[in-house]
């Protein structure tokens, strides 16, 4: 049995017989050969689950009719079932081309997965080894450098690479032997993209003395990945450690007590948790500064996706803020069971609401100034107090909603609650 089949097998061999098999089939020689390796197992009755081959039309091409065409035909020569999606790939302007490609096609083949699927790919050693030099000349650290892994979860399944261990020779040797034919993308000549630059061009010349510089680069992203899980491992007890059960912030004086090379590992573990694009390492340098920032201010380290903040001796990682118009006032009648607030993305339902539930109400929300007359209570306090006793972060206090009934304000949505289960309990 020849290699692609021998992986396959051992790639596969856990699978359950309900799990379907999707191939990203472009056409090209690595998705061939892996459509038509796993074709062979499935005709052998070597493979149980459904196999099915997905081709993403992009069309940037003049050939992508030609393409998606050849793609169907040997699919059905091979009794494949066979599924196409067109998809939007012109980046906008400041957007890669590859990066856009690239996200299109994956949005459009996880939209397809169920929970559970397995989605496989062609990718094999030469690419593997491109795919560490590029990182490799961005500055990336050991999880970059690790380049591609052999599975990872994807949509509702995972994505697995199980040609990995493959070279292109040997990929191209078992398409020649059965005489398959595939298509060629002509923007792989364009040298202008820094993964044809290096394949085209640096690569060959690599190779020339030293034969095996893209099993040799293979074999040190597989080092890289060991090292990278290490440092996971590390980062997550740490963060057991530090944040407890409250994910959501993270205790500086807890922090500080790592050394700086923990930290950062702490911190990039954290953020990639909460499943936010990481900070570039100068941005990631500002962040251990605000860690020594003055405690009477407010710090804040932003970049493309992503804010970390400090308040109360605690960092709060979110989502940019969405812009919000603090001086609006909506009307919400008393007929309508819910109201929804745009600028925060955020929907009340009065069935939550601790009064007032069935009476006319306008959200408003802090302008400064106002007070509340809590339940049990003679007197009015003031928002700002409230806020500064239940730990309320400042970028938040004119976003909460505030509800008002006959003009009075009768309920912080957020904190009413809140306030009320403390004096109960005290």
């Amino acid at each position: 049995m020849n290699l692609p089949l021998q992986l396959l097998l051992a790639s596969l061999s856990s699978l359950s017989p309900r799990q379907r098999l999707w191939v990203a089939y472009s056409g090209g020689l690595d998705s061939t050969v892996l459509l038509h390796a796993l074709a062979e197992l499935a005709s052998q009755g070597q493979l149980n689950q459904p196999l099915r081959a997905i081709h993403i039309h992009h069309g940037l091409s003049q050939h992508a009719d030609a393409w998606q065409a050849h793609c169907a035909e040997h699919a059905a020569r091979w009794g494949v079932v066979f599924e196409s999606i067109t998809v939007n790939a012109q980046p906008k302007t400041g957007e890669s081309p590859e990066a856009t490609a690239r996200n299109a096609r994956y949005q459009a083949i996880a939209s397809q997965m169920n929970s559970g699927d397995l989605l496989l790919t062609g990718h094999h050693q030469d690419d593997q080894a491109e795919t560490l030099l590029i990182q490799l000349l961005r500055g990336s650290g050991v999880k970059g450098l690790a380049a591609m892994p052999h599975s990872h979860p994807f949509a509702n399944g995972t994505l697995m690479r199980p040609l990995l261990a493959c070279s292109r020779q040997v990929l191209q040797a078992y398409a020649e032997h059965h005489q398959l034919r595939w298509v060629e993308d002509e923007s792989n000549n364009n040298d202008a993209y820094d993964r044809n630059f290096l394949r085209n061009q640096i690569i060959p010349q690599l190779q020339q003395r030293w034969p095996s510089v893209n099993a040799t680069l293979s074999r040190s992203a597989s080092h890289c990945a060991q090292s990278a899980q290490l440092c996971d491992e590390l980062a997550a007890q740490d963060l057991q450690n530090i944040a407890l059960n409250n994910l959501a912030t993270l205790p500086v004086k807890a922090i500080l007590t790592l050394n700086s090379a923990r930290q950062n590992n702490l911190l990039r573990y954290w953020i990639s948790n909460q499943k936010l694009p990481l900070p570039t390492t100068q941005q990631l340098q500002q962040i251990t500064q605000l860690l020594t920032a003055k405690a009477d201010t407010m710090p804040l380290v932003a970049w493309p996706g992503a804010e970390l903040r400090r308040f109360a001796g605690k960092l709060y990682l979110m989502p940019p803020l969405t812009a919000h118009d603090a001086s609006q006032v909506l009307a919400w009648p008393a007929s309508q069971p819910s109201l929804t607030i745009e600028s925060l993305g955020l929907t009340l339902q009065r069935s939550e609401l601790t009064t007032a539930k069935d009476q006319d109400l306008q959200i408003r929300f802090r302008q400064g100034g106002e007070s509340i007359r809590l339940a049990n209570k003679t007197h009015h306090t003031a928002l700002k107090k409230l806020f500064q006793q239940y730990g309320v972060p400042p970028w938040q206090r004119n976003r909460l909603p505030l509800l008002y009934g006959e003009g009075e304000m009768i309920e912080i949505v957020g904190l009413t609650r809140r306030v009320a289960l403390s004096a109960s309990m005290a």
